[in-house]
């Protein structure tokens, strides 16, 4: 697996994460983005509430066209927006209970081969 970046702190329980370099294949499957929704937050020690929805859309044009879904856990959610043209996927994890930030970010590098990434954590445990 790949090693995440160090995560900075701030005032709410929540992870975006910018992968760039991904699959492109990936980022277009909505299968694939489907399967990451599902298996995601029990990895990283959320419970998941209600199953993914995933979707296509399409942008003004190719680079601004892709996949995006959701999952509602049972503290929150996590989205996923993909533009495979761009080879880039925005994921967001927000939830009122604390979540294993660095195993999601090495499990989403590793699922969407990503070469890189950019990452901030927002809030941490307790601070609620």
């Amino acid at each position: 697996m790949k090693t995440a970046m160090a995560l900075k702190q701030g005032p709410a329980p929540q992870l975006m994460i910018d992968c760039f370099g991904c699959s492109r294949e990936k980022l277009a499957d909505n299968s694939f983005v489907c399967q990451l929704l599902e298996s995601l937050p029990a990895k990283i020690g959320l419970e998941k509430g209600q199953p993914p929805h995933v979707f296509k859309y399409t942008g003004d044009s190719p680079d601004n066209s892709g996949v995006s879904g959701v999952v509602l856990t049972a503290d929150s959610h996590i989205s996923v927006h993909t533009f495979p043209g761009e080879r880039h996927a925005f994921v967001d994890i927000f939830s009122r209970r604390d979540f294993d930030a660095d195993r999601a970010c090495a499990e989403l590098l590793n699922m969407l081969e990503a070469s890189g990434h950019q990452a901030v954590r927002l809030g941490h445990p307790g601070q609620y």
